[in-house]
């Protein structure tokens, strides 16, 4: 077997073609190590804490409420108009041919 010599330039090679890029790998992952850290101590400065969440929670819980509201008036209003409508079609039976309309087949808790 031949015997393998070092040469300079072939120093320098491996210098920039492995260890270089090592270095440059493992400075940009201290880098961001260090950066997800700081964000797990202190995640009201990124954005992401326990107060944003908060705010965000309540202002959701707020919508809902609103729009909880928003529907249950709605019901209430269609169920009116149901029961006008109802007592105004009985009338309307009643008038166009002299007799009582047909009783209610539905539940009595309806």
């Amino acid at each position: 077997m031949e015997e393998i010599t070092l040469s300079t330039d072939m120093l320098i090679g491996l210098l920039i073609g492995v260890f270089v890029p090592t270095f440059l790998w493992a400075l940009k992952m201290y880098s961001m190590t260090k950066h997800l850290r700081d964000m797990h101590l202190d995640p009201d400065a990124h954005g992401f804490g326990s107060d944003r969440l908060q705010t965000l929670l309540e202002e959701n819980l707020e919508m809902l409420n609103a729009a909880d509201r928003d529907c249950a008036e709605s019901n209430k209003g269609l169920r009116y108009a149901i029961k006008e409508l109802t007592h105004f079609m009985k009338w309307a039976v009643k008038e166009s041919s002299g007799r009582n309309p047909p009783p209610y087949v539905g539940s009595a808790e309806d």
